[in-house]
């Protein structure tokens, strides 16, 4: 009897532990900072890249559930093989210390590191606007958030989508709950549409901040893959 009893309990907890849910939402305290690293890495026939960029965003404003942000990239080191051609590129050596081809890749890369991306953002993390001091290619998606979190709590298994539109195209990615702890929440994501998407994100439970995210991107056009792998880090 009591071995059965003991049973039930454990299946009870069981049950308790796996329909838990949380209600996923940013929480920013205005003078909240945030340093993150991201490491990019592209591969393609023609070309490949390995980038590192440390990123921070400090929270200037909060109105009610709406959060007014200012994110800088504060470093940049890349290496790039294209054919025959070795470039690299790090930001916090001088001139002296670069070669032609390193002057070359910061007269590309100096608008990034002299740009602030002013944003507002909500407590689902929708970005509501968006803006850069400095116009350079690829700021809008500086500004974009990763995941947008739904409005109702959500368990283990619980799926949800956003919908973000580039370049003519839009792309879908779904968002599947994988585990939910004291501490973080775990969510899978995936895209098919156009591109595929796999990889996974890293939430802490009672701020909504990323603190890390993998993922591997797949694009084929005319006959030619590419292949982007990203990881982004909360220092």
């Amino acid at each position: 009897m009591k071995k059965l009893v003991a049973i039930l309990f454990l299946a009870a907890s069981t049950i308790c532990v796996a329909q838990e849910s949380v209600k996923l939402r940013l929480k920013y305290a205005k003078g909240d900072a945030y340093n993150v690293e991201i490491s990019q890495n592209v591969s393609s026939p023609q070309m490949v890249m390995d980038m590192k960029m440390t990123s921070r965003l400090d929270v200037t404003e909060v109105d009610g559930d709406v959060y007014s942000s200012e994110k800088k990239i504060t470093k940049i080191v890349m290496d790039i093989m294209q054919g025959l051609n070795a470039m690299s590129y790090d930001s916090s050596k001088s001139d002296e210390d670069l070669d032609e081809m390193g002057m070359m890749l910061k007269s590309q890369m100096s608008p990034m590191l002299k740009a602030v991306i002013s944003s507002k953002t909500n407590n689902l993390g929708e970005v509501l606007e968006s803006s850069s001091s400095v116009a350079f290619q690829g700021s809008e998606g500086l500004g974009k958030s990763i995941v947008v979190f739904p409005k109702e709590a959500v368990k283990v298994g619980d799926t949800f989508e956003k919908e973000d539109s580039a370049a003519g195209m839009t792309v879908t990615t779904i968002f599947t709950v994988k585990s939910i702890s004291k501490e973080e929440v775990i969510l899978s994501l995936s895209a098919t549409e156009n591109i595929e998407i796999k990889g996974s994100l890293t939430i802490d439970r009672n701020s909504g901040v990323v603190l890390k995210s993998d993922m591997i991107t797949t694009m084929e056009a005319q006959g030619v893959t590419t292949i982007i792998k990203v990881l982004s880090t909360k220092l």
